[in-house]
């Protein structure tokens, strides 16, 4: 084994004629390559927003408007999302050192000429993929919305022989401007539903009074307006329905109904949603409806 290993080293060695390179082709024989392959992904939002105005008017429904958005992702990604290595190994055994029969005692004999084994690493060819998904998504947006005040009078609705289609007016007592019923409509009051809910008419805003009569019932007067209100007063929240029907909430007060005797006879109050009414002391409940 000696003596082969010798005769292939001598071979070897002998690249130092021009014809042999024998210790180029040893660090050829010994070289491994060694391709590698990173992954990159790159993700990328577009947002597209629709929004709308819309009037309403208080008192009719309102029509709300749709919006849609669509979201874009975009995914790139460098050789398909999959980490993979490739290793090139040795190459074969150049013609003239045939004589070492094998890879084996090849490499021994580079061995012996202190050659050994190496690797290079190279970054192997990038290819981009690109993947794009768009997903549709329908939302309801919330609209502006922009009310508009109402103009119109008040009429009770009940069969009553004080108040069937009897109309809203004003009268004062003791310096107070209270609600009362009028059958001429000339004398009724034009008042206006404003967009936050409140009443006014003729510049005065109406408000729910303390009464000394009851603490589950409040006058109904007319007041100029003021803020913050003084605390004998309570601001009113009132609606129509699509038949124009009235109704208000007074703090938990949503009640309309009267007082029988003198001196505050027929002046319209608003009574808490439990109260129980004695027949013989107030006409209750009564209802109201806009005339335009």
């Amino acid at each position: 084994m000696t003596f082969l290993l010798g005769i292939y080293y001598t071979a070897i060695r002998a690249s130092a004629f021009p014809t042999r390179p024998g210790t180029a082709d040893c660090s050829s024989f010994f070289l491994s390559t060694l391709y590698t392959t990173d992954t990159e992904t790159i993700h990328t939002t577009s947002t597209a927003t629709v929004t709308a105005t819309v009037t309403i008017t208080v008192g009719l429904p309102a029509t709300p408007a749709d919006g849609k958005k669509k979201k874009r992702r975009i995914i790139k990604n460098r050789q398909e999302l999959q980490k993979r290595q490739a290793v090139i190994g040795p190459s074969k055994i150049p013609a003239y050192a045939s004589p070492c029969s094998g890879a084996v005692r090849y490499s021994s004999a580079c061995s012996c000429i202190g050659m050994k084994a190496m690797t290079v690493t190279l970054p192997d060819p990038s290819t981009t993929v690109t993947t794009t998904m768009t997903d549709s998504i329908a939302t309801v947006t919330t609209p502006t919305s922009t009310l508009t005040a109402t103009s119109l009078l008040l009429q009770f609705t009940d069969n009553t022989s004080t108040y069937s289609n009897a109309y809203v007016a004003s009268s004062t007592l003791a310096g107070t401007a209270l609600v009362v019923p009028s059958a001429n409509p000339s004398s009724a009051a034009h008042v206006v539903i404003q967009p936050d809910g409140s009443i006014t008419a003729n510049g005065n805003l109406l408000v729910g009074q303390s009464s000394s009569i009851s603490t589950q019932a409040r006058f109904l007067v007319w007041i100029p307006p003021t803020s913050p209100l003084p605390s004998i007063y309570a601001p009113l929240n009132c609606s129509l329905d699509g038949s124009y029907n009235l109704s208000c909430n007074c703090t938990g007060f949503t009640v309309f109904g009267t007082y029988k005797f003198a001196p505050q006879q027929d002046t319209l109050r608003i009574f808490s949603s439990g109260f129980t009414f004695d027949p013989t002391v107030y006409i209750a409940p009564l209802h109201l409806r806009g005339i335009s």
